[in-house]
């Protein structure tokens, strides 16, 4: 209940500015931790308006609307952005694998 009232504003369940900036800064810890490249995020609310955008400074330019576009596609689609990788993206491996066989 107490996640609750700290993440969702009153009345039609929404997520808050607090949560959004809690989740983008998590993110950014994440890659920090695993060592991966610099990355650029942004928490969206269900309606697809930035609530959070956070960009590390190694990233380059045109990474944020990259990360913008993919998070909308993601809302806009109500799937995971893995998900969109895996049905419009062909498995790079196996064309490979076909193509040497």
């Amino acid at each position: 209940r107490i996640m609750a009232d700290k993440w969702l504003a009153p009345g039609k369940p929404a997520l808050t500015l607090e949560a959004a900036d809690e989740m983008a800064s998590a993110a950014l810890a994440e890659c920090r931790s695993k060592g991966f490249k610099d990355v650029s995020v942004f928490v969206l609310d269900a309606s697809g308006r930035t609530l959070v955008s956070k960009t590390m400074v190694g990233v380059p330019n045109l990474i944020p609307a990259i990360a913008e576009a993919k998070a909308g596609a993601a809302i806009g689609t109500h799937s995971s952005s893995r998900a969109l990788k895996d049905k419009y993206v062909p498995d790079r491996y196996a064309v490979t694998v076909a193509r040497t066989s």
